[in-house]
């Protein structure tokens, strides 16, 4: 199935005082995807440091790999279904473009398929989902 939406992604990077965070044990940079504008996060997680540099980055159009969960519930009868089973899905950067397999998988078959779509472009693992039938 093909899902289309308008997200742009991005990342940012963040530093913060690499010394302090040094002596404090913690890491001086995080990142951020697609991060609000209006809300940044311009905080170091690990000590709450502010950020002394912050450098937007626009992400490459690679392929996206997502293990979503499949287990649900009958509104009606209330049983549960496909507990531990998920759907594999792939999409492009900016979220405008989803396949979603027809099929339900358990995690350890999941694993090697998501492998078929390592370092690809989006356009490459596209052809692959469509070669595979997935």
């Amino acid at each position: 199935m093909k899902v289309k939406s308008n997200m742009t992604k991005e990342i940012f990077m963040f530093n913060s005082d690499r010394l302090k965070a040094k002596e404090q044990g913690v890491d001086d940079t995080w990142f951020a995807v697609n991060n609000d504008e209006n809300n940044p996060l311009d905080y170091n997680p690990w000590n709450q440091d502010l950020a002394e540099i912050k450098k937007k980055f626009l992400l490459l159009d690679q392929c996206v790999i997502l293990f979503r969960p499949a287990f649900a519930k009958d509104e009606y009868s209330n049983r549960e279904y496909n507990k531990g089973c998920y759907f594999l899905e792939i999409t492009n950067q900016d979220g405008s473009i989803t396949y979603s397999s027809k099929k339900l998988y358990t995690w350890e078959q999941l694993t090697p398929l998501a492998a078929l779509f390592k370092d690809l472009s989006f356009s490459a693992a596209s052809r692959v989902w469509k070669a595979k039938k997935l």
